[in-house]
């Protein structure tokens, strides 16, 4: 891959993996974010400031650099600018309509219509009204990531509440409201070709307390049975099937309720955050970045990962939160001494001590991530305790002004 130039759609956090896979790989890159300076500036070869809601502007970098691939990692907002800019470029990627339809709640519950939940359109120029399901059920912007402004709700109030607590760019874009159900929340990483699931991992997907329903974290294996994981995968290549896509990257959030059923919540082209690519590498010993990577270069054929062999008998990622706002503060010395433990595979810290941080609602405002892996479930809980107890993470509300 060396001399090909790649653009990355996106500079935070999510999006330093993908820029240090290419480095591996001696692929040139080309980030673009909107703000000056993002975490992924500095290891780019070329950063240029720009918003990746932006086609246009996003278009035109992509052809003064002559980019030979395009890549939107661990970001919804960015996927149909993605597709944009490949069908215009001639490369490789989804069709704008299928990432469009897969990026914009509604639209992908109208293209899929059944194994989603039931749910109902929030128009944005009136007011939410009670679902016939009833409730609970989770409002969510037709247009987010990493589960900003969704919110489960219980009853009418709450769902007023919490549609006016969006901003004006939620609201403009509208929402759905879906029912909730009962069951094992999940996550499937891996990729698709040719309509079938060439390579996947499925995740136990860790939710926070109510109301907020964003992911804090994964265990792997999931603990369904081999035939439960095949029909939650059967039912994602169904939905990206539906929507248009045959071969690419995917991430997805399902419901498992039993006795082989399940719901899709969201399915997405790309590959996911919150270093869930880790743990499809340590079950699979494939790197799924690396591997998309050369799907967007044009250069990445089956090479039969689905059969490789686990390189663990347990994976997990605990995403670092507070309940509250405040400042924040955690053990330096801990923190290296967790990284040493056996079996802890990266401890991130997002923010240095003493730097005021948001109360978690969605995947923006983590304070850092844990991943690891061990001999089973119950070792790697054990492991992801010793390691918070080390790190000492601790918030303090703000003192009164």
């Amino acid at each position: 891959m060396t001399n090909r130039t790649l653009m990355v759609l996106g500079g935070s956090v999510y999006q330093v993996p993908v820029i240090e896979a290419a480095k591996r790989l001696k692929v040139r890159t080309v980030c673009i974010d909107m703000y000056a300076a993002p975490p992924a500036a500095a290891l780019a070869d070329v950063f240029v400031q720009c918003s990746t809601l932006d086609v246009d502007a996003a278009l035109k970098i992509a052809r003064d650099h002559k980019v030979d691939g395009v890549i939107a990692a661990a970001t919804d907002v960015a996927v149909y600018t993605q597709a944009i800019i490949a069908a215009q470029l001639g490369l490789p990627g989804v069709t704008p309509a299928a990432a469009r339809r897969l990026t914009d709640k509604s639209e992908f519950r109208k293209h899929t219509k059944s194994g989603v939940p039931d749910w109902c359109a929030v128009d944005p120029n009136t007011r939410p009204t009670k679902p016939l399901f009833g409730f609970p059920a989770i409002l969510k912007p037709n247009r987010s990531s990493g589960g900003l402004g969704a919110l489960r709700v219980e009853t009418l109030t709450e769902l007023m509440a919490a549609w006016e607590a969006w901003d004006d760019q939620q609201q403009a874009g509208g929402g759905v409201v879906e029912a909730w159900y009962e069951g094992v929340q999940l996550s499937a990483e891996g990729f698709l070709r040719d309509g079938r699931v060439e390579s996947a991992v499925v995740t136990h997907r860790l939710c926070p307390a109510w109301p907020h329903v964003s992911t804090i974290g994964h265990r792997w294996p999931s603990g369904l049975s081999p035939a439960a994981e095949g029909a939650v995968l059967r039912a994602v290549e169904d939905m990206l099937g539906a929507c248009g896509v045959t071969t690419a990257p995917f991430d997805a959030d399902i419901v498992y309720t039993g006795d082989g059923h399940c719901r899709v919540l969201e399915a997405s082209p790309r590959t996911g955050g919150n270093r869930i690519t880790d743990i499809f590498g340590t079950a699979t010993g494939l790197d799924l970045i690396e591997y998309s990577i050369g799907w967007a270069l044009g250069e990445a054929d089956s090479n039969g990962t689905h059969s490789v062999s686990p390189r663990a008998n347990a994976a997990g990622i605990d995403i670092l939160k507070s309940d509250h706002p405040g400042i924040i503060s955690y053990i330096d010395d801990g923190l290296e001494s967790a990284r040493h433990l056996s079996g802890i595979q990266a401890v991130e810290m997002d923010y240095p001590n003493g730097a005021s941080v948001p109360a978690f609602t969605s995947s923006r405002s983590r304070l850092g991530t844990i991943l690891a892996s061990a001999a089973s479930i119950g070792a790697l809980e054990n492991l992801m305790s010793e390691a918070r107890d080390r790190i000492g993470l601790v918030v303090t509300l703000d003192a009164p002004s």
